[in-house]
């Protein structure tokens, strides 16, 4: 894409924001907030992962186009305020970008992406400062996160913070051991069983971290292969529905 077009596509888009906001424009947009906004690009953004798990270009197209502007509405919110503008936040995520990759835009040699990711957890450790106890970080990721990739994050930040992390064999021991103490279902209170399940569910995402798999990603996929198999099942008992 020649840069003149990126350029021209992007400041219409900018300019498309500013009008709908503007007296005159449209009364919806004039009345939005950060706040009300927030929902929206959650669901945006959720809405360009489900059309990137079912591989329609077109789809991904037009639901990165619905993200970007969400994003670009946020950012000139803040510009009404004199909080910062949208030349900042591209201006700050590319001086982030240059810093955590040294090993393109520095000196640093890497021999594989695992090793880019170690660089990456040390070059944010001291961003963030060595002295920033687990607490904080922990403490900054997003309340309104999904539980799995929540928990995802936690393991993640807690392994980076002290460098080590459970062995496969005793994660699965653990896992068969609260596997065996759901059996004793006479011994378990609600309460308790409800412990044990999420025990077992967090242990269930730190092995497929573990494994290099994103347990959120996992379950969506099972979502959609149950969801598929239930649909399969009813067009076959009733194979005049899929005439419809």
């Amino acid at each position: 894409m020649k840069n003149e077009i990126l350029c021209e596509a992007f400041l219409a888009l900018y300019q498309l924001v500013v009008r709908l906001r503007a007296p005159g424009g449209c009364p919806w947009d004039a009345k939005q907030t950060r706040e009300t906004l927030a929902g929206y690009l959650l669901e945006e953004a959720y809405e360009v992962v489900e059309a990137v798990e079912q591989g329609d270009p077109q789809a991904i197209c037009d639901e990165l186009g619905d993200l970007l502007f969400q994003i670009v509405f946020l950012a000139y919110l803040a510009e009404e305020k004199k909080e910062f503008d949208l030349p900042q936040v591209i201006q700050r995520i590319q001086a982030k970008m240059i810093r955590r990759h040294p090993h393109v835009f520095g000196p640093v040699k890497v021999e594989n992406a695992a090793e880019v990711v170690d660089h990456w957890a040390r070059i944010k450790k001291d961003e963030k400062g060595n002295a920033a106890p687990l607490t904080a970080t922990l403490n900054d990721i997003p309340k309104n996160l999904p539980a799995l990739l929540a928990s995802q994050q936690i393991l993640k930040r807690t392994r980076e913070a002290r460098s080590h992390d459970n062995e496969s064999g005793d994660l699965l021991g653990t896992l068969e051991d609260g596997i065996l103490q759901l059996r004793n279902i006479q011994t378990q209170t609600p309460d308790q069983m409800g412990l044990k399940i999420g025990e077992l569910l967090f242990n269930l995402t730190q092995m497929a971290l573990q494994k290099g798999q994103s347990a959120e990603h996992l379950l969506r996929a099972q979502n959609q292969r149950i969801t598929a198999k239930i649909q399969e099942q009813e067009t076959e008992n009733n194979p005049s529905s899929s005439l419809k």
